[in-house]
Formats: structure tokens, sequence, C-alpha cells
């Protein structure tokens, strides 16, 4: 097998992962759940409590890059795919 379609392949595989992350009930309600509990915090903290609402809007930050890099290597898997 070539190098080029083995690293596909390699990447339709780290899709079908993210695919499965991404869709398990689990992960998707413990999602959410912390990100409601950051953006509740966020939202009650005090005006003058400036570095614990910077802090909680990192993490509420973080948390949509993890699903963004998820999302990025599903999509690179479908590319891969079609390539393929």
């Amino acid at each position: 097998m070539p190098d080029l379609e083995l690293e596909l392949r390699r990447e339709i595989a780290r899709s079908e992962r993210a695919r499965a992350y991404i869709e398990d009930p689990l992960l998707v309600d413990a999602f959410e759940r912390v990100r409601q509990y950051y953006m509740g915090a966020w939202v009650a903290s005090p005006p003058e409590a400036r570095e614990f609402r910077e802090t909680t809007y990192h993490h509420i930050q973080a948390l949509a890059e993890v699903r963004a890099e998820l999302n990025r290597v599903l999509e690179d898997g479908l590319l891969a795919q079609e390539r393929l």
C-alpha cells in the first residue's frame, strides 16, 4: 500500500473515532453540563471578579476548541475518503 493511501486510511480511521466521540451521548452530555456550569458561573460573577471571569471565559473557549478539533478531524477523514 503506498504511503499516501496508508495516510488517507489513517485519517479515515481517526475520523470514525471522532464521529463516535461527537455522537456519544455521554460525552455530549458531559460537554454540555460543563459548558452550562461555566456559563452560569461567568454570568453570575460580579464585574469586579475580573480574573475569575477571564479564567471562566477561557474554560468555555477551551471546550469549544475541543469540539472544533473533533469536527476538524471528522472533516479531514471525509475529505480523505473522497480522495481514496
